[in-house]
Order: structure tokens, then C-alpha cells, then sequence
């Protein structure tokens, strides 16, 4: 994620040009174009919120609505946003500056059935590569973005 501060967002998509105001702009792209100037701050939580989780097809997220998971920040205002309040899965979790829950849950990730693929097995995972490097999708837990990177893979039985 890259963040600008005090800018109007221009990015070109599908070859349409939009424009996009606000004072702080969470963006995906590092090839997006800014140019700075003061905007409305409505459109700016609509940009880091809702336009973010679609935007990585995060359904049920980014919107208070009914259906949607009850993950939001309080502020006491627009200006600097102060947070007064933090809610996660509903829940209060902070609030005035002081985390409430001091043991939290470790986070459980289901990977069966979150993808609708055959069982995989080791031979599956057998990739021919050509030279001593190859191309590798670099995950970091808890995050939405992927990185690429080039390693030297194990080379067992060959």
C-alpha cells in the first residue's frame, strides 16, 4: 500500500481517467498519479474503506451495512482524526487510547476449503525450472499483497 497525504488522486483505468479528492489516499498502485490538493474528506474514507475492499474483492468488509463484519474506528472528528473507540468483529476492543483485550485470540486461517481446487500432494508441487533461479510469489502473513522474488529452489531427485 502506498500512502499520500494532502493530494487529488488521478489514476487511469480501463483507459478512463477519474479524479478522486481528498487529504489522505491509501493507494494499491505505486503507478498512480497525484497531483496535490485539499479535497473532501467523505470521499477519502469512501477511497481508504469501501473502494479498498472491493477493490481486493474483500466482501462484507469496508461498509457499515447489514451483512458486513463490524471492524470500524470512532474519530471525534474529521479534522485530525482523534480515535476515540476501536470495534473488531463487533466488539470493542480499544478504546480512548487503551487496548481492552490484553490476550488476544491467535488468529486461525482455515486454507481447506477456501479455495475450490483437487487435493494437492508433494509431486504436485514438482515445477522444471530452467538455470539455478526461478520466480517465486512471496506471501507476508497478514497482509493482502503478494511480492515476487527470485530464489534458488531445492532441487531433490533431479
Amino acid at each position: 500500500m502506498h500512502f499520500f497525504e494532502d493530494t487529488t488522486i488521478l489514476s487511469k483505468t480501463s483507459g478512463i481517467w477519474f479524479k478522486t479528492p481528498g487529504k489522505f489516499i491509501i493507494s494499491p498502485n505505486p503507478k498512480t498519479h497525484f497531483s496535490s490538493k485539499r479535497g473532501n474528506r467523505s470521499f477519502t474514507l469512501r477511497f481508504a474503506t469501501l473502494n479498498t475492499a472491493e477493490y481486493f474483492r474483500l466482501r462484507n468488509l469496508g461498509a457499515i451495512a447489514p451483512g458486513y463484519v463490524a471492524n470500524l474506528v470512532v474519530f471525534d472528528n474529521f479534522k485530525d482524526f482523534n480515535i476515540l473507540k476501536v470495534f473488531n468483529n463487533g466488539k470493542i476492543v480499544a478504546e480512548n487510547g487503551e487496548l481492552l483485550e490484553l490476550n488476544p485470540k491467535p488468529l486461525e486461517v482455515s486454507i481447506r476449503g477456501s479455495i475450490n481446487i483437487k487435493w494437492l500432494y508433494p509431486e504436485d508441487f514438482k515445477i522444471p525450472v530452467r538455470g539455478n533461479k526461478c520466480r517465486v510469489i512471496k506471501i507476508t502473513p497478514g497482509q493482502i499483497i503478494t511480492e515476487e522474488t527470485i530464489e534458488v529452489p531445492k532441487i531433490e531427485e533431479g
